[in-house]
């Protein structure tokens, strides 16, 4: 996720989406049968499929079940009129969807299987930029594969893609493989230059690829994305809350449920996010009052703020202001330091504890940028992937500068103005950020919710709903790391991912996972006191999610229901912990989450039994030499034996009657906005250290990448 222009760089980013699924009738029912296509472009998924054989590195692989079901190539933008666009007939957006076949939905080609009653979840991915590849996140980050410096693909153990449906997208126009060869034939097609032509475009290559997979109609529908697709996403949401007001779309749009919107360190507010960076760098102690030139920074800082106060209606207001821009410009400036050879370094603007190269500043950063590029100069990638040689680029580039610059955005107003709206729809909307990314912070996130109004207040009100998020491994020794902290009030979510960066998927897989498992409500919710902690591990807290194999091999050690119906022995994986509709009732036990220790006390009953013949056994042996001291020693050690592989977790202690609903927590909580960093350092401390981001200080990229040029004071960068 990546900036493109440190001065310009503020246009950049994206965050998270929603938490919390609360039905959705944010689209209203239309005859999915209305929209056509010409019949010379009719096409169906078969001419999509991408054979796994192709991609080097997965034939390796020998759990051949473990690889997903993939289609990909182009998708034509619906009933745009390509002679007056000046590009190829056949020109579309390129994309990559992923079909995990773990998922408990039915395989999607298997059309009579279809269940009606579990049509899964599909998530659309889009990098930012403005420019930048989606196979960011398909190859770096949420996607099912990862590229070694061989080029090589192996499977991403954390992908996102083992809880729903996943399809990356290369837009706007130009960006990734949806961009044309630079020769004399394509150099007029046009770029977009504002957000409300990328939403447009966005919603007519919907319209095209549901007529190629037809079954994913049907699906929860969720936006996700980071970096300045935390402008890309509302728009695009609001194009299709409202897409009866577009010729293009209103004849022609099917019908589908838009479940959330997931917004990872999002540029959203500009303004707001860029008044941010001098306190979020002095909290962080990158700066203080005694670091050399911060008086001039200062003084910028305080030229954006009066710029900011002259503007007095929102009609008045620049998408970007460039005294604000300026801010973070000059904090890399002071900051720059010098590494073993003497060379001039400065913080990287994605992770704030490592360092770059001047004038990158984050763009040499990660590695495996240059390894996706490598992965795509190979022909027989290309050939499985269905890219269209004709008109295609002939390299793949991560973040491209034309498409950048063409984003002016005259006349518009930034996303922030959407949220609202979209909230007061009734969509969910999450917003997650890595607490160490400096260019989309915390701080500017928070500020930011704290200055939007939405059903009647501004920012989280009194009723906020706080949660302390722990991720806990599925091994023996169930080990627990603290994860993150979860804010919601509203239908928006706030997530505070535990030392991660601009790009969370990367660094933290297994839990960024939980991200998703947070919004399909796949996560345990426990109490300790006043504490109320969300649990998500590698495989979510849902008995859905288990393989059927799995489940139908242990019925005989399933947990039994009483005859007279008490159901106190039966397991339980998942609590929805706000108010879903449920049918049950609030003093009602169901209500409550309880994980019955059936399992452990049978195997319990094991050990002991072993135990005691291994003893019995060497009493018998050695009684009469060894049973006095034998006895002394372990006199009374079998009075009573407590499971010694049990947790004591909230559903020991947790009061059966309480009341776990939203609107009956907030009030005694002392969680402040303003505390997501400093107040849990100590926790955060006890992240894993052999991350891949924990131990990076120079890392080299690819020559097909982006290589920014200095313009002055001005430094290009990525917003990937």
């Amino acid at each position: 996720m990546r900036i493109t222009s440190i001065y310009s760089l503020l246009i950049s980013f994206l965050i998270v989406t929603n938490a919390f699924t609360i039905p959705q009738k944010v689209l209203s029912k239309r005859d999915i049968g209305k929209y056509t296509r010409d019949e010379d472009q009719n096409l169906n998924s078969n001419d999509f499929k991408v054979d796994y054989k192709q991609i080097p590195g997965l034939s390796k692989i020998r759990d051949k079940k473990s690889i997903p079901e993939m289609y990909a190539g182009h998708i034509s933008l619906y009933n745009w009129d390509t002679e007056i666009e000046k590009v190829p007939e056949d020109y579309g957006y390129f994309f990559w969807r992923f079909h995990d076949k773990s998922l408990p939905w039915d395989d999607d080609d298997d059309d009579d299987n279809d269940d009606d009653d579990e049509p899964g979840t599909l998530i659309f991915w889009l990098n930012g930029g403005p420019g930048c590849s989606s196979m960011d996140g398909a190859l770096v980050e949420s996607g099912p594969l990862r590229i070694d410096s061989n080029g090589n693909a192996y499977l991403n153990k954390g992908s996102w893609s083992s809880r729903a449906d996943m399809v990356f997208v290369d837009q706007p126009v130009g960006t990734g493989f949806s961009a044309m060869k630079s020769s004399d034939e394509y150099k007029d097609v046009p770029l977009d230059d504002n957000l409300n032509d990328v939403a447009v475009h966005f919603a007519q290559f919907l319209i095209n690829f549901f007529q190629v997979f037809p079954q994913d109609i049907k699906k929860k529908i969720i936006l996700a994305g980071e970096s300045y697709a935390g402008q890309y996403i509302p728009f695009i949401a609001t194009t299709l809350l409202d897409y009866q007001n577009h010729p293009e779309l209103k004849d022609n749009m099917p019908a589908f449920e838009l479940t959330a919107l997931l917004i990872g360190n999002g540029w959203i507010d500009p303004v707001t996010q860029s008044l941010a960076y001098l306190p979020f760098a002095i909290d962080n102690h990158l700066v203080s009052t005694d670091t050399p030139g911060f008086n001039d920074l200062l003084n910028i800082h305080e030229s954006c703020q009066k710029k900011v106060n002259d503007i007095n209606t929102q009609e008045d207001e620049q998408f970007s202001i460039q005294e604000c821009d300026n801010i973070i410009n000059k904090l890399l400036a002071i900051t720059k330091t010098k590494d073993e050879n003497n060379n001039d370094q400065c913080l990287n603007v994605y992770n704030y504890e490592l360092k770059d190269s001047i004038p990158e500043c984050g763009m040499n950063w990660p590695a495996d940028i240059s390894y996706v590029a490598q992965f795509f100069s190979n022909k027989e990638v290309r050939d499985a992937l269905h890219i269209n040689e004709d008109w295609a680029a002939e390299n793949w580039i991560e973040c491209r500068a034309d498409v950048m610059d063409h984003m002016d955005n005259k006349g518009a107003t930034p996303s922030i103005h959407l949220l609202p709206n979209l909230l007061e729809n009734g969509l969910n909307i999450v917003l997650f950020n890595g607490d160490k990314d400096l260019i989309c912070n915390n701080k500017g996130i928070t500020d930011m919710i704290q200055n939007m109004k939405w059903g009647g207040e501004s920012g989280f009100s009194t009723s906020v709903q706080n949660y302390d998020w722990t991720f806990r491994s599925l091994d023996n020794n169930q080990k627990e790391e603290a994860a993150g902290q979860v804010m919601y009030d509203r239908n928006l979510t706030f997530i505070n991912v535990y030392n991660a960066s601009h790009m969370v998927p990367h660094d933290k897989p297994l839990i960024s996972a939980g991200i998703v498992d947070i919004v399909l409500d796949n996560v345990l919710l426990e109490s300790i006191g006043k504490r109320q902690i969300l649990v998500s591990s590698e495989k979510p807290y849902n008995e859905d999610f288990f393989d059927d194999d799995d489940d139908d091999d242990d019925d005989d050690e399933k947990a039994p229901t009483n005859s007279d119906g008490d159901d106190d022995d039966e397991r339980y994986y998942y609590y929805y912990y706000y108010d879903h509709e449920a049918d049950y009732d609030d003093d009602d036990d169901d209500a409550m989450l309880r994980v019955d220790d059936y399992d452990s006390r049978k195997g319990l009953i094991f050990t002991i039994f072993f135990v005691v013949l291994f003893f019995g056994i060497i009493a018998i042996r050695t009684a009469d030499r060894w049973w006095p001291k034998f006895a002394s020693q372990f006199k009374g050690a079998y009075s009573r034996l407590d499971n010694p592989n049990k947790t004591v977790t909230w559903a020991d202690e947790a009061n059966p009657q309480t009341d776990f609903e939203l609107n009956d927590m907030g009030d005694d909580m002392d969680f402040e906005i303003g505390d997501t960093d400093e107040d849990h350092e100590q926790e955060s401390s006890r992240e894993n250290e052999s991350d891949s981001n924990s131990d990076v200080s120079e890392l080299d990229i690819g020559e097909t990448s982006v290589s920014p040029e200095p313009a002055g004071e001005q430094t290009v960068l990525r917003s990937p």
